[in-house]
């Protein structure tokens, strides 16, 4: 029987989409935790080949493609929520991480922050929980933004923490608000999905334009 091409493109059109759609993936943000970099109910956009390639739709690894990184903004299995979240990679194996009021320290190394103007964010809305003050943060060359009350969140300072082999901290941008590494400890390289490549805001998208 002679298959015709339209079938043959058809076909391999839904191969490649249904491909595809295991590996790169979108999620809707449902928390305050990732603001101001996310807001309530963006979508954002990630590669679930940036660290595994693993058996579609499952998550049996078979293949390593790459390493998370400090700065990378990570999709990771939650375990406490039993959901997908997103958070940001903070300590690497064989790193150290401690906070002093709301100042992280990596290697013993306070991490550079710089004060934005907070007439910058006025247009978030307020369920996103942005703090009085909203900081330009700088991990290995990756520059992002955070916010935080001063005294406001629950854990503001953290003992040195050891980050083992096989094992991740993670925080939220959301300093004030957000179940990460200072709440539910290291997470594990098994739990990392996927990295976010795309939906993030950037400073510049807040400030002004210029006269």
């Amino acid at each position: 029987m002679k298959i015709s091409r339209a079938f043959k493109t058809s076909l391999l059109l839904l191969l490649f989409l249904g491909i595809s759609s295991a590996y790169v993936k979108a999620f809707t943000i449902a928390g305050p935790s990732m603001a101001p970099t996310y807001w309530y109910d963006d979508i954002v956009v990630s590669n679930h080949l940036a660290y595994d390639f693993r058996l579609p739709h499952t998550d049996i690894v078979l293949l390593e493609t790459g390493q998370p990184k400090r700065g990378d903004l990570i999709m990771y299995f939650d375990i406490p929520k039993n959901v997908v979240a997103t958070k940001r990679i903070i300590g690497i194996p064989g790193d150290t991480v401690s906070i002093k009021d709301n100042v992280v320290y990596l290697n013993g190394e306070k991490i550079r922050q710089n004060i934005e103007p907070k007439s910058f964010f006025g247009n978030v809305p307020d369920k996103n929980g942005i703090g009085e003050i909203v900081l330009s943060e700088e991990i290995d060359g990756t520059s992002y933004l955070i916010t935080f009350t001063p005294g406001e969140g629950k854990i503001t300072s953290l003992e040195p923490i050891k980050v083992t082999e096989g094992k991740y901290f993670i925080l939220g941008d959301n300093r004030d608000n957000s179940a990460d590494s200072r709440f539910i400890g290291l997470i594990s390289r098994g739990q990392i999905k996927g990295k976010v490549i795309h939906g993030n805001r950037p400073l510049e998208s807040y400030a002004p334009p210029s006269a």
